[in-house]
């Protein structure tokens, strides 16, 4: 898995060592200790990736026991001549699989991050019906379809995800963005899928006196719990790894040191 990344990264030319988020989907958690080793084999320097980890049905189109997703600074150029904070040449600078980027760029200047949304309809149905609902919800912020760096959709079965992909594929007319794929359980009636997404554009915000905006798009329900839309408008990201208890109601050990104790920013 760590030289498919390699390979995908090398599209973007960095090496794995730039790495700055993993997220590591297993499909047996008995997996986990052992992808834990060969993460450290591969990153042996004191700088380390931010890493979390999900256990769940992985797509079925391979027999794929780990599957991964990654953040890494750019190096490649986005800039168009004549064209300001276009998406262009990082699609030429990036090669597809099924219809869908193996990667993106976010590119500089304000980044939104857009919770999930979800429709109660049969699957099929249900993806295009979410998807019409994120894209209305960004073409208020001053988003297009072409400024989504990512998607990630959470869904039930996992058996059905070639369903969904061809529906992702079919509404970005075979030119989607990178889309992450996970086991999502939501026992019935609940909706069958939930999607959310990463952007970047839709102007300048660089003077705003706070580097983060919490807002709620017209067409979207506000919610005591989150927020529907986080614009990062100014400042760098931090990327934190997955942390968690080993009972319930305890997030660190005895020394105070959340786990795992890997797993560094």
């Amino acid at each position: 898995m760590l030289r498919n990344l390699a390979e995908a990264l090398e599209i973007a030319k960095l090496s794995p060592g730039s790495t700055v988020k993993l997220n590591v989907y297993l499909a047996k958690a008995e997996a986990m200790p052992e992808v834990q080793r060969v993460l450290a084999l591969q990153f042996r320097g004191s700088i380390k990736p931010a890493v979390s980890f999900v256990v769940g049905s992985l797509p079925n189109e391979t027999d794929a026991l780990v599957a991964m997703d990654a953040v890494a600074p750019c190096r490649i150029s986005t800039q168009v001549p004549g064209q300001k904070d276009s998406h262009v040449l990082q699609h030429r600078n990036t090669s597809t699989l099924n219809g869908s980027y193996f990667c993106n760029v976010l590119l500089p200047g304000p980044k939104f991050y857009v919770s999930g949304m979800a429709d109660t309809n049969n699957l099929p149905e249900a993806t295009r019906k979410t998807l019409e609902k994120l894209v209305a919800a960004i073409g208020h912020l001053g988003l297009k379809k072409t400024d989504i760096v990512q998607l990630k959709a959470f869904l039930q079965p996992m058996s059905e995800v070639g369903v969904v992909r061809t529906e992702i594929v079919n509404f970005f007319a075979g030119a989607a963005p990178p889309v992450v794929f996970v086991e999502w359980i939501s026992p019935a009636p609940n909706p069958p899928i939930e999607i959310e997404l990463i952007a970047s554009g839709g102007g300048d915000f660089s003077k705003e006196v706070e580097p983060v905006s919490f807002l709620t798009p017209p067409g979207t329900m506000p919610s005591k719990v989150f927020s529907r839309v986080a614009r990062v408008n100014h400042g760098k990201l931090i990327y934190v790894s997955g942390l968690y208890g080993m009972k319930a109601g305890d997030s660190a050990d005895r020394s105070g040191r959340f786990l795992p104790r890997w797993e560094r920013c």
